[in-house]
């Protein structure tokens, strides 16, 4: 039985295959006259014009110049997840309707991996 996800919870799992690539990114190498948040939800969105995830997560890594995705926890599992339940479809449509709260919510995780686990001492 498929569970659906609500929108939020599908631009959480975005942005955890973002970061994937945004952690990976040689940004100082980009030559762009937008903010990068700017241009990374554009990129993402025009990545999300595909019909699988896997598509999506390798065409938003070939935007940026990589091979390959960084080893992020649950990257792997999210792409099979979307992939194989069939709301693939359904996930790729909510990247494009709401690619800058990706954006947002990939810097929210990525603040949180940065260092912040201090907080508990």
């Amino acid at each position: 039985m498929t569970i659906e996800k609500t929108d939020l919870e599908q631009v959480q799992d975005a942005a955890t295959i973002a970061y994937a690539v945004f952690c990976q990114t040689d940004f100082d190498s980009i030559d762009t006259h937008r903010d990068l948040d700017d241009e990374f939800a554009s990129r993402i969105a025009a990545a999300a014009q595909t019909d699988t995830v896997a598509s999506f997560a390798q065409r938003l890594a070939d935007r940026w110049g990589m091979r390959s995705l960084a080893s992020i926890d649950g990257v792997r599992e999210t792409i099979y997840e979307y992939d194989e339940n069939g709301t693939a479809q359904e996930f790729l449509r909510t990247i494009r309707n709401h690619k800058a709260l990706v954006v947002l919510e990939m810097r929210e995780q990525y603040m949180n991996l940065s260092g912040n686990e201090d907080d508990n001492e």
